[in-house]
């Protein structure tokens, strides 16, 4: 079913889960109010949006759209203004301070708080300290708006934008810009495939050393899968090359700087260099310590204990009896 538009302002938001941005909110559109639900971290009462998704059915709540995506649009007018920041959109600012900024600077109370915040402290009752806190708010809520719209084109949902910017919040963008590959860290649960989809769309060269870094991981994280803690240096260097098409040459490069930088750990078994992901490393080597140590103390036979299990199992049984 090919994805529907739905364009309208925000009457209230009914629910938001912050953790995930898993929201249900009220939208006018159409003359009408409209039930719309998604993962819309960034939407607030007051503003415009322009939402892409479908018309479902739910068996509780009735037709609703569901969003996948949106685009938000500040409030212009100096109503739509103050039912944004009353709602509670920017940390700071509630209904009475709301009220006083919108009969300060009227539809210009947005432009105001973005590009002239020091002029806050006009209204009666914001200090200097608070005029600087609530223009931090303000730049962290479109923050949060610049990294879903500057990855949307890249594919990435709006929930695992949310992710990275819980990550690396104001930082988001210029972070991923410059290393696509730390899309696919721990928690964030994007494929080293996507994230090296991303990475080609911004033309980076095949044989980045970021690109071979973050191959050479996948490869040694892919391979836990079939359960090796650790792969044969070569055969690394060999099946990641493959992976990125390119020559084992660089891949043997970069694979020299991690082990001096401790991104990976090495150990030498046999005449064979293996490659181990820090955590495993340390976990077999603290596996091994223990077992070498259990190794080492004298181990008492305990005579009564078939008896014991003897008598246990007697119990068991005439218990079993019992109950039927």
């Amino acid at each position: 079913m090919a994805e529907q538009e739905l364009t309208g302002a925000v009457e209230r938001v009914v629910f938001r889960n912050e953790e995930n941005g898993w929201t249900v909110l009220e939208l006018e559109a159409e003359e009408d109010f409209h039930k719309v639900v998604g993962v819309l971290p960034s939407t607030h009462a007051g503003e415009w949006v322009k939402l892409t998704g479908e018309w479902v059915e739910h068996p509780k709540f009735g037709r609703q759209f569901r969003a996948s995506s949106c685009e938000v649009k500040q409030p212009t007018d100096s109503d739509a203004v103050f039912r944004y920041l009353a709602s509670g959109a920017i940390k700071g600012i509630g209904p009475v301070t709301a009220m006083a900024m919108v009969q300060k600077f009227g539809d210009d109370t947005l432009r105001v708080l973005e590009e002239e915040p020091e002029r806050l402290t006009e209204v009666r009752g914001i200090t200097d300290a608070k005029a600087q806190k609530i223009a931090k708010a303000y730049r962290e809520q479109f923050g949060l708006r610049e990294v879903m719209l500057a990855f949307s084109g890249y594919g990435l949902t709006q929930q695992e934008a949310l992710r990275c910017w819980k990550r690396w919040g104001m930082a988001t963008v210029d972070t991923i810009r410059n290393n696509p590959y730390l899309l696919c860290s721990t928690g964030l649960y994007i494929s080293f495939e996507r994230a090296d989809a991303i990475c080609m769309e911004m033309d980076r060269a095949a044989d980045d050393p970021r690109r071979i870094e973050a191959g050479l991981l996948h490869v040694l994280r892919h391979n836990l899968q079939n359960g090796h803690t650790c792969l044969p240096a070569d055969k690394l260097i060999v099946a990641t090359a493959k992976v990125l098409g390119i020559g084992g040459e660089a891949v043997r490069d970069t694979l020299q700087d991690m082990v001096g930088r401790f991104t990976v750990r090495t150990e030498t078994i046999g005449e064979q260099l293996f490659v181990f992901l820090p955590q495993l490393y340390q976990a077999e080597r603290y596996t091994a310590s223990r077992i070498r140590l259990m190794t080492g103390f004298h181990t008492e036979i305990n005579d009564g204990i078939r008896h014991n299990l003897q008598v246990m199992e007697r119990k068991r049984d005439h218990v079993s009896g019992s109950a039927t």
